[in-house]
């Protein structure tokens, strides 16, 4: 069986059993009982397969854990006082020692008669896959693959939770009861090939997107049933082999001192290690995760912007005398040069673009599948020509004279537009010295403005603007036999490498993506990768596919959204690889295809800082030869 390494803080929660919160006191705290864990398979977020943590080999470190709310560590309900590994399953019981508004909300439910039901969030260490036909024992039960089973994890901490994985638990407060027994969910043989099946096919979605810049990589990793966490790390190695080595300062060893501490500020905003490895070298990294940095929030930075300026970062002031402090700090750093790189809004404003780019990049976007894309130098509407020859290449003559081509000109024109908002880091902000809060705004923002790029582009494809998808470009079918299958695939594809130039001569074109609702997915992926297709009322299967392995399915809801004209349940589009010939463009001014964030001045009378955030782009349609739409009916 395959076993995979994994990092110490890949966290998997697991949906468990009842919670049992009784009014028994401990120096007045409630009592509570818990059956965390019941042994048997979970669908976890991150993994394909169904995973079961084997209990002999989850190591609890000590008896006093966290017990939290939704696995969120600053909702704090209480701490364990026993945990017990019993019969294959995992029993806690603890004391909600919390003082806030989570812990709160557990007394009064539960007391209410509330339901809770428990999960445990461990660090897997090592992951054994079972494969398909396999079988194995675990926690006194056995399982049939393909399944994963986490044979080394560690407790970190466990959690109320609404909904867990067994629907059949419950619990009770204040009362005489016996509290009934949970049993494990055993899934059948066929509910867990549906399960993996659905999860393969998002396995692959999810490896496609990783790899997406290493299109030879993203064959073998589904050929080698790669993780989707072995695809970021693989991802990940290929990213640092691809960034330019910095020139090393003969002035010292050590990196600077705000990109450790940005680095840090980036993990202490929620960021991965793996995340934030992909913008800094592995020295700034090490130094970042080292007891001396770990952890930076607002309030560390400014502390040392204070401590630079020569100031006593732990001298008493108030809240509003040390946020005074500290922005006097920073002007007097960057007025002296001493410490220009040292800068508290430089530093926030970089981890806020980070941040901005992690919520950007996680947008599982598809416009770049059969977009070009172009480079902008200014906001003007600039001209795009296509060049259609009227000539042709000739033998050169013995004087070596070479004839003339003439050209005509078809063109298209493109502009950018600006998108952005304004983020802004209050005296409140910076007193709740909460790194995370800060950095979802930012983040919320990058996903939006992938939308926003990604909406502009489907608005215009579906707006046929120009009759782009017309009889007369030789680009457009209709009628009931375009409905998607083989046949109306064939023509379209028949259409498409009959486009000729002005001279009537083949341009040779050729389908690479196949654009399509989603209602159409499956159908369009299974022309892309049955071999044999079956056709008819009685199962005849024909001697294979033709199109299997042809074009890429880029499955997209905008094509069927009524919240956009032109949109349609049926239609279905064939593109051009947009790095030969694009039927669309996208254009980013000065190539700068993510958005980006500028720290700007707050008003005077505002103690805070603020940033600018903001996207330069524009869509076009560009040559109707690279690109194909069948209407799919009538």
């Amino acid at each position: 069986m395959p076993t995979y390494r994994t990092e110490p803080n890949t966290l998997i929660t697991l949906n468990g059993g009842l919670v049992d919160l009784q009014a028994k006191q401990a120096e007045g705290l409630k009592r509570f009982t818990m059956t965390a864990y019941t042994g048997g398979p979970m669908r976890l977020a991150g993994f394909r397969l169904p995973v079961v943590v084997d209990l002999a080999g989850l190591q609890i470190t000590k008896q006093n854990q966290p017990i939290l709310k939704d696995h969120d560590s600053s909702q704090i309900v209480g701490h364990s006082t026993e945990i017990e590994k019993i019969n294959g399953e995992l029993h806690v019981a603890g004391l909600v020692s919390g003082s806030g508004e989570a812990a709160d909300e557990i007394r009064t439910t539960a007391k209410n008669g509330f339901p809770w039901q428990a999960s445990i969030g461990a660090g897997v260490l090592r992951l054994e896959s079972v494969r398909e036909g396999e079988s194995v024992t675990v926690n006194g039960q056995t399982f049939q693959g393909p399944i994963y089973v986490a044979r080394e994890s560690v407790l970190r901490e466990v959690s109320f939770v609404a909904m867990g994985a067994d629907s059949k638990t419950s619990a009770h407060v204040e009362g005489q009861f016996t509290m009934p027994q949970p049993t494990a969910e055993k899934m059948t043989l066929e509910e867990i090939k549906a399960q993996a099946a659905e999860a393969e096919g998002k396995r692959i979605e999810r490896i496609n997107h990783a790899l997406r810049d290493w299109p030879d990589l993203q064959a073998k990793a589904i050929e080698e049933e790669w993780t989707e966490q072995e695809a970021n790390e693989i991802a990940l190695i290929q990213l640092r082999a691809s960034r330019p080595k910095p020139r090393k300062s003969v002035a010292a060893d050590a990196p600077a001192q705000a990109l450790v501490v940005e680095a840090s500020a980036c993990i202490e905003a929620g960021m991965t290690e793996s995340e934030a490895g992909q913008f800094y070298d592995e020295r700034v990294m090490n130094a970042a995760v080292s007891r001396e940095y770990r952890g930076y929030s607002i309030v560390a930075i400014m502390k040392d912007a204070i401590a630079l300026d020569g100031g006593d970062p732990n001298a008493r002031m108030s809240d509003r005398e040390f946020v005074k402090a500290a922005f006097t700090a920073d002007r007097n750093i960057q007025a002296s040069g001493g410490y220009s790189t040292f800068s508290v809004p430089g530093i926030l404003g970089n981890v806020a673009n980070k941040h901005l780019l992690n919520g950007y990049n996680a947008v599982p976007t598809t416009w770049r599948k059969f977009c070009g894309i172009a480079e902008h130098k200014d906001f003007k509407a600039h001209t795009h020509y296509r060049l259609t020859g009227s000539g042709e290449f000739k033998p050169v003559s013995k004087t070596g004279e070479i004839e003339h081509v003439s050209v005509t000109e078809s063109s298209y024109s493109n502009q950018l537009d600006t998108e952005g908002a304004l983020i802004s880091l209050t005296r409140q902000d910076i007193i709740n010295d909460d790194m995370g809060a800060f950095v979802k705004f930012p983040r919320i923002l990058g996903r939006m403005s992938a939308l926003k790029v990604e909406e502009t582009v489907y608005i215009l494809l579906l707006s046929n603007p120009n009759n782009f998808f017309s009889a007369g470009n030789n680009n457009y079918l209709a009628g009931g036999t375009t409905a998607l299958a083989i046949e109306s695939l064939t023509a379209g594809e028949m259409v498409f490498l009959d486009q000729v130039d002005k001279n009537g001569k083949p341009i040779l074109l050729s389908p690479a993506v196949l654009l399509v609702p989603t209602d159409l997915k499956v159908t369009a992926q299974q022309l892309h990768a049955d071999l044999k297709v079956v056709t008819g009322e009685v199962a005849t299967v024909t001697d294979g596919n033709p199109h299997s392995g042809k074009f890429e399915p880029v499955p997209s809801p905008y094509l069927k959204s009524e919240a956009y004209s032109g949109s349609s349940t049926k239609a279905w589009y064939l593109f051009n690889n947009p790095a030969d010939v694009a039927a669309m463009e996208v254009a980013f001014l000065n190539g700068q295809q993510n958005p980006i964030i500028e720290h700007t001045d707050m008003d005077f009378h505002k103690l805070g800082m603020s940033w600018r955030a903001y996207h330069d782009f524009g869509v076009a349609m560009a040559d109707p030869k690279a690109a194909f739409k069948a209407k799919g009916e009538a």
